[in-house]
């Protein structure tokens, strides 16, 4: 996680992970779609078991398909990368931007070379947020 701003002044927080990216069809189906949770359905099991056959054990943090629309309570806008990896596949990464809650998600071919999601909200101008660099009291805030 990171935070900062920019030249223009606008603040951001930075939420970067190395997990198993989305796919375009995830990001339709899921990410877009209030009160669909991608930890809910088949294809989610079905990668968890792919998943645990090599090791790997996935431990999902939200359950109610409402994570996209909670951003707006700080943010007015969202970029996202996200690159679902897979070797040999046809999986590309891809780029989203959101302008709100009630917009409409913009995608372009993605830009993020390694595999996982990168989340940036960009913080609603006026509110000036005092992000303190004590990473446990900045998780615990947040």
């Amino acid at each position: 996680m990171s935070w900062g701003k920019k030249d223009d002044g606008r603040q951001f927080i930075r939420v970067e992970d190395n997990g198993v990216g989305m796919t375009r069809e995830t990001v339709e189906r899921f990410f877009t779609q209030i009160g669909k949770s991608f930890y809910r359905s088949p294809v989610f099991n079905s990668e968890k078991e792919e998943l645990r056959r090599h090791g790997l054990i996935s431990t999902p943090i939200s359950q109610f398909g409402i994570g996209v629309l909670s951003c707006f309570m700080v943010a007015d806008r969202l970029e996202v990368r996200t690159n679902p990896g897979g070797a040999g596949l046809s999986r590309p990464a891809l780029d989203l931007e959101v302008s709100g809650p009630g917009s409409l998600f913009w995608t372009r071919p993605g830009t993020r070379r390694k595999q996982g999601t990168e989340i940036t909200l960009w913080l609603r101008a006026g509110r000036e947020l005092n992000l303190q660099h004590d990473r446990k009291e900045c998780f615990s805030r947040l």
